[in-house]
């Protein structure tokens, strides 16, 4: 043990090996899993156990391997065992593994390390020159689209694409439209014109801002031979109340023209409109050069502009990906869906023959293929395998270390915490790190985390653990801080962003160094204003707070990363909130992994991983409005209120005026649950109808269940979700 003690000895003085780190250096049992907290010094671990194994177990170091799942990881990891400890030990990824495996045993292609690009390229050749293909895509956009509407009255103009092929089976699916030129229509009509004017190649812009006078949007502007025409669609009103009103508008807009001297084209949606609306065009000498079926065909292959198209090969690539990760468990299907497997399977059919003509070898294949070739021959000799990050297994991967371990007859040793298990989209798979622990395997676990203060990993441990099917954990640190969780309510982000910043340099002085975390890449977005935070050459940067060094990750890229500072933009409720209601396309189901253990699992552990990069504070910014169900779930918080809510469309709560927010996934599981925005600590009220308002309460009868508001045709009650218990609340006349 006094070797321990000493081991980093001249090279970082600041680091001193624990017991349980110890445990895991020393451990010589033939399966060991080491189940390592965030910031416990994973890294420190696995580079002193293989300067243990080298220099006191007098293990030759190229029979040593590590491997982890990123280059940058690799390269963390050599850094300090190559160059600091002069030792020569392989470290790989699985991926260059793999490949050298291929090498070794003869295979002496090339890698092809742009598979996505070659499967983009295959897509838009077959789509130009395949009418087969062809056909099937067309059909394939035929069906409803997935593509989520921006209000219920919204269009997305798919006819702009397929008029010129499947004219007569486009009216029964006209009401889901997207144009050529991405543009989102209000009405269905509207779409209909905006093809029409991108039929006949006239320039035109969708609600753009009238210039004289700013309040005024006309539906189109139109521009041909240097002239400017302003277009207005007026539907039919059934009754009198709204041709009146629709009179009213038409009298407004005319006077506005009127006084600025510009040309309004009225059109009225009635009849064959489109017919009338080509009259108008000729009428009023606007010039069309109708695009030619060619020029329309070359306008649909064009990816930089068509999204839709974007989509579509976005999720055969992905189909592809995980199929070859996981493989495919058969879901529920429909025409369209087998339309996507038909098109997929042809894009894949012609990128495995590209491999071959090329002799390329892609990185799913690096690890499919060596596998295969391990089961006879076994160029390597590793005594001691060594895998980081194992909570990112995946089932290839799995199948491919299992082999290894066997043809090598290798001690393994894997390093993982399943509570940062957050990369399913890429094929990892939670199931296979518990898989792990059965069976003759040593489970060790490294608790101390350097990087967190007691109170924020106390809190961030309660919060993932609830989901009881994580492994139990018990994580200490030595650091101690007051209020390391802020949260910040808001209806202003960038006011409320300013106020964060403001309070971080009162505390911490102005030479700060802050992470800010999105769910999303384009989370930042809503927080960029100059002079306060603006992008200048790819980096970020504040004129009001100059000193501030900022980095921008998203809360998967920061994974593995420490900071001073973190500030999460994005705590709040939605299909892009956190957690994010954002689901996998039908299309892919049969070959992604979902977690189903607990109500948004993986996004939960995303959470705790978001939580945990912090070496100081994490002030996590929520809309009043929306709050995300997981900031509800935080006990051990400071809040700040910003701002006296006076002006929300949200029901007002009856103790203390803040708005209620409706919590989509509760612990109670009560649906509808609506909580007061004022939480627990300051008001604490939850009700299940807004009608009556009543607080939920504990049945005091069963002592398990909650009391709520039910209705029948007679009375309102007070009923037990649990037992019989119920009251009477007021009878119905």
């Amino acid at each position: 043990m006094d070797y321990l003690d000493h081991l980093f000895d001249g090279i970082d003085d600041s680091i001193h090996l624990d017991k349980e780190q110890k445990e895991a250096i020393l451990c010589e049992d033939d399966k060991v899993m080491v189940v390592a907290g965030a910031g416990s010094g994973k890294t420190t671990t696995m580079a002193a156990k293989i300067k243990y194994l080298v220099e006191q177990k007098n293990i030759p170091p190229n029979e040593i391997l590590l491997i982890s799942y990123t280059n940058k990881a690799v390269l963390e990891l050599k850094e300090r065992i190559q160059k600091e400890f002069h030792l020569d030990v392989e470290i790989m990824t699985f991926h260059k593994l793999g490949y050298e495996i291929l090498k070794k045993l003869g295979f002496h292609g090339n890698i092809l390390s742009h598979s996505d690009e070659l499967l983009k390229q295959i897509f838009f050749n077959l789509l130009s020159h395949d009418e087969n293909f062809q056909k099937k895509v067309f059909e394939y956009f035929l069906y409803e689209s997935n593509y989520p509407k921006v209000k219920k009255i919204t269009y997305w103009s798919l006819k702009g694409r397929l008029y010129q092929y499947q004219k007569k089976e486009l009216k029964e699916f006209e009401n889901y439209h997207l144009t050529l030129l991405k543009e989102v229509m209000f009405q269905k009509e509207e779409a209909e014109i905006a093809n029409q004017l991108f039929f006949k190649n006239i320039t035109y812009y969708y609600r753009k801002e009238y210039p004289f006078n700013h309040s005024y949007i006309p539906d189109f502007t139109i521009e041909n031979n240097g002239k400017i025409y302003y277009l207005e669609l007026f539907p039919q009103k059934e009754s009198i109340k709204d041709w009146i009103l629709l009179e009213r508008k038409k009298r407004i807009i005319r006077k506005i023209h009127e006084k600025y001297q510009t040309t309004l084209l009225e059109l009225e949606l009635k009849g064959n409109y489109l017919s009338t609306f080509s009259a108008l065009l000729k009428n009023h000498n606007i010039s069309e050069k109708p695009k030619t079926k060619k020029e329309i065909f070359d306008a649909i292959q064009s990816l930089k502009q068509d999204m839709i198209y974007k989509e579509l090969v976005k999720n055969v690539i992905s189909y592809i990906h995980n199929y070859r990760i996981n493989g495919c468990k058969k879901q529920k299907s429909n025409q369209k869906k087998q339309l996507f497997l038909e098109i997929t399977k042809i894009i894949y059919e012609n990128y495995q023959l590209k491999l071959i003509q090329n002799n390329w070898i892609d990185f799913e294949d690096m690890i499919q293929k060596s596998y295969e070739r391990l089961k006879d021959n076994n160029p390597f000799h590793f005594q001691y395998i060594i895998v980081d990050e194992y909570q990112d297994i995946s089932k290839k991967r799995y199948d491919f270390l299992v082999r290894l371990v066997t043809t090598n007859q290798s001690k393994l040793t894997v390093v993982g915490d399943d509570f940062q298990s957050i990369f399913s989209f890429a094929g990892s798979d939670i199931s296979y790190f518990f898989q792990f622990q059965k069976g003759n395997t040593k489970v060790l676990n490294i608790t101390n985390t350097y990087r967190n203060s007691q109170t924020l990993i106390e809190e961030a441990g309660k919060f993932v653990m609830k989901n009881k099917r994580q492994w139990k954990k018990n994580l200490h640190s030595d650091k101690k801080l007051e209020n390391p969780i802020r949260v910040y309510y808001y209806k202003d982000p960038k006011k409320c962003f300013k106020k964060v910043l403001e309070q971080l340099v009162k505390e911490y002085g102005e030479d700060l160094n802050i992470v800010l975390l999105g769910r999303f890449h384009f989370d930042l977005k809503e927080y960029l204003n100059y002079p306060l935070l603006f992008l200048e050459n790819g980096k970020l940067k504040s004129n009001t707070f100059p000193q501030i060094t900022f980095t921008f990750l998203t809360v998967h890229a920061s994974k593995g990363l420490g900071f001073p500072h973190v500030i999460l933009l994005n705590a709040k409720q939605g299909i892009y909130g956190f957690p994010s209601l954002k689901d996998y396309p039908m299309e892919l189901e049969d070959v992604m992994i979902k977690d189903d253990s607990y109500p948004f699992a993986e996004e939960r552990r995303l959470f705790y991983v978001a939580l945990t990069r912090t070496k100081n504070t994490v002030s996590i910014l929520c809309p009043f409005d929306s709050v995300s169900p997981f900031v509800l779930e935080l006990d051990h918080k400071k809040e700040y209120f910003l701002e006296k809510i006076t002006s929300y469309q949200n029901p007002e709560c009856p103790n203390c005026g803040y708005p209620l927010i409706r919590n989509y996934w509760n612990s109670k599981g009560i649906e509808p649950l609506y909580e007061c925005v004022n939480h627990r600590k300051k008001c604490g009220f939850q009700t299940n109808h807004l009608k009556y308002r009543i607080p939920i309460q504990s049945c005091k009868k069963c002592q398990n269940g909650y009391l709520i508001v039910k209705e029948n045709k007679e009375s309102v009650l007070l009923q037990c979700t649990n037992c019989d218990n119920h009251f009477l609340i007021q009878k119905k006349t």
